[in-house]
């Protein structure tokens, strides 16, 4: 079957911001891919504007662009990555024609607070008349029916947000210092995203230990209060912050943990992919037991769970894997490798395409 597909995203990397949306990218290649016989089209805004002048400037021309292709051209899907920003100028054409639409949510976009609420209530009504809903996960799949009531749970398909490249994101054995216990941190520096209870966990096992180190990448709204947090816990020599990472480099920082730590306590985190990633790199996750990540861990299995936003309960579970015999170590980090092949990013979108093409 040939399919001509439009995708819209109001976030895609770019070659000044390659971090800005990095999914989506993964996910546009392999549609192209793998829609050969097709066409597949994108209109998207690329990286993040330094100031407001250029944002309006970006959105102006991305929203004119969507304006005049859904008017003007037609096609067999139109597959739109976030439902809020975007959804303007396609509730403006849905007033003409009727549009295929397929939404993929990420979280936020559906439970995040902010300038989005607005456009939240908006999208509302074009979100019930959707041929389809894609999840990221199926705890997120139950937040989305909360949402829409009245839409057909049997047109939500989980797919996990593109999967995970398993042959980019692998093992490596690059580690220097074996002596050193290191746990790890990538994420977005925010609010909610348990930046705090990684550095005072990682400062409380310093203190029990001595040779813990800490690894942190990324950046965000509170980056300043972050460094000022590593200040004043004296962790400057014990916490590297190496800032926002290319996600083709993040492998080689993974490779430096001995577990990942994912303490986030936004119930919008729908998959937490970069738990994924480090899985996929054979490094066990410690992760809070709500929200996406319960889709993929598998306590004491592949990684370990503690109780979101409990310091003590988080502080618990790093001690009871630092613990660990080496034995017991290698058994849960190759449990976390096999655990990541289910999401590779081949297997992922076969399943995905097949299911659009159903459509």
């Amino acid at each position: 079957m040939i399919m001509k597909i439009l995708v819209i995203s109001n976030m895609y990397p770019s070659t000044k911001d390659p971090v800005y949306g990095t999914f989506v990218k993964e996910f546009m290649d392999s549609i192209v891919k793998k829609n050969r016989s097709g066409k597949t089209e994108l209109i998207a805004i690329k990286g993040r504007s330094k100031n407001v002048i250029g944002k309006v400037y970006k959105y102006f021309i991305f929203y004119f662009r969507s304006l005049f292709v859904l008017l003007f051209f037609r096609y067999d899907l139109i597959y739109v990555h976030t439902i809020t920003y975007p959804i303007i100028p396609i509730k403006f054409v849905s007033i003409f024609k009727k549009l295929p639409l397929v939404f993929n949510t990420h979280g936020a976009d559906l439970l995040g607070g902010g300038k989005a609420s607005y456009l939240r209530k908006l999208s509302k009504p074009i979100l019930n008349q959707a041929i389809s809903i894609v999840s990221p996960s199926n705890y997120f799949k139950k937040e989305i029916i909360k949402f829409l009531p009245d839409y057909p749970a049997g047109k939500i398909f989980v797919s996990p947000s593109g999967g995970v490249n398993t042959t980019l994101f692998s093992p490596l054995n690059n580690r220097k210092d074996r002596e050193m216990f290191v746990l790890g941190f990538v994420s977005r520096i925010d609010k909610g995203k348990g930046w705090d209870l990684f550095l005072n966990a990682v400062n409380n096992m310093r203190q029990r230990y001595g040779n813990i180190r800490g690894i942190i990448a990324g950046r965000g709204g509170e980056t300043k209060e972050m460094l000022e947090l590593i200040s004043q816990l004296d962790l400057s020599n014990i916490v590297d912050y190496i800032g926002p990472i290319p996600h083709d480099k993040l492998p080689s920082i993974f490779s430096q943990m001995d577990c990942f730590i994912f303490p986030s306590t936004r119930k919008e985190e729908s998959l937490g992919l970069v738990g994924l990633e480090a899985m996929a790199c054979g490094i066990p996750v410690i992760a809070s037991d709500s929200h996406g990540p319960t889709d993929y861990i598998e306590d004491r299995k592949n990684g370990l769970f503690f109780s979101t936003g409990d310091i003590s309960s988080l502080i618990d579970r790093i001690d009871c894997y630092y613990n660990l015999t080496d034995s017991e170590k290698n058994i849960i980090s190759g449990n976390a490798r096999k655990s990541s092949l289910k999401y590779d990013t081949d297997y992922i979108m076969d399943k995905l395409y097949d299911y659009l093409r159903t459509l």
